[in-house]
């Protein structure tokens, strides 16, 4: 049985995907072990929102600096 390496394994996105999910539930165990929590009663969902919005900059206050054109 021969195994074809399809496109979809070079797209960047399903790596990306896995790269984010990784950082959130690390994120979910360090936060489930300061607080004394069992990892699982920490919700997926949550943690994602708490991400966004850490993530969320204010117009004309961006941490990045514009690349001069």
């Amino acid at each position: 049985m021969s195994f074809v390496l399809g496109p979809a394994l070079f797209s960047p996105a399903p790596w990306a995907h896995l790269l984010v999910h990784h950082a959130l539930r690390e994120l979910m165990l360090r936060t489930a072990a300061t607080r004394g929590l069992d990892p699982d009663r920490v919700s997926f969902t949550e943690t994602l929102r708490s991400a966004r919005r850490s993530m969320t900059v204010t117009p004309g206050s961006s941490a990045i600096s514009p690349v001069p054109v």
